[in-house]
């Protein structure tokens, strides 16, 4: 959930004592397992309700049909888009080439990242981001950057939220083959 961590049974139950502070729980998604994901947003988390006193949150897990030792992935960094010429362009030019690039991989496990500043600080075109990478066909993690603040917010936590109504959480991590990889959010919100 952020701050608390557990290990499942060997059937994948779980149980974690978590508290108001924490907005999602989520799965560090297991080598050799795909990535869900809904029009290519990795779906790895869940919203917590609070109103609950408890909450329950599965996640399916569906087994790869051959290893992910070799695999591959895209990176989507500052693509930084500030009005609808540079989404137009995005969808129009590089979301056809990233297509045409997944395609040419076969059945190698590929994923995307976008490594932060997906927008440059105009929210109202993250769908137009997220249609980009919708193209792909691919499981995109997402990485927030400076540009993805919401720069009127209070604190630090609070300069997430729309980033985080997007993507989900800003710290995770996640396996492929025999990698573990970390997603952090290295920006701070100073006000």
């Amino acid at each position: 959930d952020g701050i608390n961590v557990v290990r499942t049974t060997v059937n994948g139950d779980y149980e974690l004592l978590s508290n108001k502070t924490t907005q999602f729980v989520y799965v560090s998604l297991p080598s050799g397992y795909e990535f869900p994901h809904q029009n290519s947003i990795t779906k790895f988390f869940q919203t917590i309700d609070h109103s609950k006193s408890s909450f329950n949150a599965d996640f399916e897990l569906k087994k790869l049909v051959a290893s992910d030792d070799k695999h591959a992935f895209v990176v989507w960094a500052d693509t930084q888009i500030q009005n609808k010429k540079d989404a137009e362009l995005l969808l129009t030019q590089s979301a056809p080439d990233l297509k045409s690039l997944v395609d040419s991989y076969g059945n190698t496990p590929l994923h995307g990242i976008g490594c932060g500043d997906l927008v440059f600080d105009k929210f109202e075109l993250f769908p137009d981001y997220e249609k980009a990478i919708g193209m792909s066909g691919i499981p995109f993690f997402n990485v927030i950057g400076n540009h993805d603040m919401d720069l009127e917010a209070r604190t630090d936590e609070g300069s997430a939220e729309t980033f985080k109504k997007h993507f989900g959480p800003t710290y995770y991590s996640y396996n492929r083959g025999k990698i573990h990889y970390v997603v952090l959010d290295d920006v701070f919100f100073m006000g």
